[in-house]
């Protein structure tokens, strides 16, 4: 499934000074993907950010930011494995008052429980005479199709939309607010891409980029351990065990990760996930054991996911679970 935009918004800065900044979206789906790219100065004090929220309680994570001198900052968060909701606010909170704006996008194709931020980066140019071609960051997908997310922020004379991608064709806008603008395209491939646009007047800029990649797992089973050996909870005190296996990857740095499920009486059909390993990333065998709780007298099997899917994964033989 390819990566979409569902929708964009921005806020400010008629309502400020103010120690928020803050948009929001009528209502998002279930799964998805947002991202929030903040920029502001200080009113008179330094303002440290405090922390960035939503109305639905989602997790922020920071990707990345731009600054100069403590007076221009420009911040990209993004929240993943969105629940759906309506009404949903999204802001930053200072510790003193600022001037500043808010652009938020949803997407869809970045469902999962994976952090999918693959790169990062940011960049500052002084005021110097227009026209002139400004770097926002430079980064590296993991593959074609991630998301590439661009933002700019700084004074301008004239104002937007006084610029142009100087990576079309390919690269969509996400609008813009008064000094706050947004760049958008999907990655043709995995070499590194150089963010940029193209001014036509004088300006002072901050820039930052994001690349982010879905990260749709496929579980598969490890032959190693009996895929039909009966484990009886009544055997393990307190319903407690540990599943014994070493996991490595013929790829340093990829993830890796194990579980044991339960199966129903068809042997084949999952009932429930009794546990999951810690992330293994090495091409040494490391001890990837976990702990469960079984509960009643079912069949099991120990499977394996990765990141990407097509690593080859090892399990060293003999795993197995004990008390």
């Amino acid at each position: 499934m390819s990566i979409t935009l569902a929708q964009v918004n921005y806020g400010g800065p008629s309502d400020f000074p103010s120690t928020t900044i803050y948009s929001y979206f009528a209502a998002t789906a279930a799964g998805g993907f947002i991202v929030a790219q903040f920029a502001w100065t200080p009113h008179t004090v330094p303002a440290a950010l405090v922390s960035v929220t939503d109305t639905a309680g989602h997790v922020y994570h920071h990707a990345g930011s731009a600054q100069v001198g403590g007076v221009w900052t420009l911040d990209t968060w993004y929240a993943f494995d969105c629940a759906a909701a309506t009404d949903l606010y999204v802001r930053a909170t200072f510790a003193a008052l600022v001037w500043g704006e808010i652009m938020i996008s949803e997407w869809s194709g970045l469902e999962g429980t994976e952090d999918p931020l693959a790169d990062a980066d940011s960049a500052v140019s002084a005021s110097q005479a227009a026209p002139y071609d400004l770097s926002l960051g430079v980064v590296t997908p993991a593959a074609a199709g991630d998301l590439i997310v661009a933002g700019a922020f700084g004074a301008q004379v004239p104002p937007w939309p006084n610029q142009v991608d100087t990576e079309a064709p390919g690269s969509s806008t996400l609008g813009g607010y008064v000094l706050l603008t947004g760049r958008y395209r999907l990655a043709a491939n995995a070499s590194a891409y150089d963010a940029a646009i193209s001014l036509t007047g004088s300006h002072a800029m901050l820039g930052s980029v994001a690349v982010f990649t879905p990260r749709i797992f496929v579980w598969v089973d490890i032959p190693n351990f009996h895929a039909h050996e009966w484990l009886n909870a009544s055997e393990y005190p307190g319903g407690a065990a540990r599943v014994l296996c070493d996991l490595w990857t013929t790829d340093g740095g990829v993830m890796v990760k194990a579980r044991l499920v339960s199966l129903l009486a068809d042997d084949t059909t999952i009932d429930a996930v009794v546990g999951t390993s810690a992330e293994v990333t090495a091409t040494v065998p490391t001890d990837a054991s976990f702990d469960v709780v079984l509960a009643g007298r079912k069949q099991h099997k120990l499977q394996v996911r990765s990141d990407p899917t097509d690593t080859d994964l090892w399990c060293a033989p003999g795993a197995k679970v004990v008390p």
